[in-house]
């Protein structure tokens, strides 16, 4: 037999021919129909649960190679959180400034100024050389490169002491029932919402120094019900041995996170003191 369509010979027995593909009998060919499921990494699946699930979604990352995606967030949440100190240090500036320029409303509220007074005095600052002098001294002190690598490396110290206080406290009270890999990928998610917090502490505090503080001590709490929640899904463990490490954990960290925000405190008494000189020339 041979094909209608290019002449090339077809054997006994088949349906298309092998040259061209046509049917020998009228039948269509058969869709060889090629299913392909796009397997997200590890940190997508954990980036799309998290909003919906953010504090039981490590029962759902069980079983999954967790080792790349606690690298990711080591350093990546390191980065950003070096990033969005930068832009919280500016709001906290700019809401300064907003505090002074509220000075002559707050004096006439107690009656020290009439509203006209201080209408004038608020209008006389706001057009002032000094005012604007003053403020950009005080930007140009600042150190944005500092400032990225302090909120760099506080969360990374952070991450780094609690993966060892929880390491060692995962060895004698819950007698290793969390492996290394996943000790050191509740270490490092635990913070997502602290890094949140310092985002949202940023816009927070253009509206109120309080307000940001509030928001980003809230991510702190946060952070730590986030961690809390990490261990018990995966140890599986009792309430009882669980909440004696996470009051252990508590304690050491704060104390961790203390003694990084009064070296803070400290260096930037330093910085202002030596600068003062300068700043004196525009007042």
């Amino acid at each position: 037999m041979f094909c209608k369509n290019c002449g090339s010979e077809i054997l006994n027995g088949d349906r298309f021919c092998g040259n061209c593909g046509q049917s020998v009998d009228g039948a269509k060919p058969e869709k060889v129909i090629i299913s392909s499921k796009l397997n997200d990494s590890v940190l997508m699946k954990l980036l799309k649960i998290y909003f919906v699930k953010p504090v039981s979604f490590f029962t759902e990352l069980q079983g999954e190679d967790l080792v790349k995606t606690s690298v990711a967030l080591f350093f990546g949440l390191s980065i950003i959180n070096g990033l969005f100190n930068i832009i919280y240090s500016s709001a906290l500036i700019n809401s300064l400034f907003g505090m002074i320029r509220k000075v002559p409303d707050m004096l006439a509220d107690v009656g020290i100024l009439s509203k006209q007074e201080a209408a004038q005095a608020t209008k006389e600052m706001l057009m002032s050389n000094q005012m604007i002098d003053v403020k950009s001294k005080i930007n140009a002190m600042i150190d944005n490169k500092e400032i990225f690598l302090t909120g760099f490396g506080h969360l990374i110290i952070m991450m780094i002491a609690t993966a060892i206080i929880l390491a060692i406290l995962n060895a004698t009270i819950l007698k290793n029932k969390i492996q290394l890999a996943d000790v050191f990928f509740i270490s490092t998610s635990s913070y997502i919402p602290l890094v949140l917090s310092v985002a949202l502490g940023s816009v927070a505090t253009l509206i109120s120094i309080v307000f940001g503080a509030f928001v980003i001590t809230s991510g702190y709490i946060l952070s730590f019900i986030t961690l809390y929640s990490g261990i018990r899904q995966i140890s599986d463990e009792k309430n009882d041995k669980v909440f004696t490490l996470m009051a252990i954990l508590f304690l050491v960290i704060s104390a961790v996170l203390s003694i990084l925000v009064v070296q803070e405190i400290q260096s930037s008494i330093m910085t202002i003191v030596n600068n003062v000189n300068s700043i004196k020339q525009f007042l």
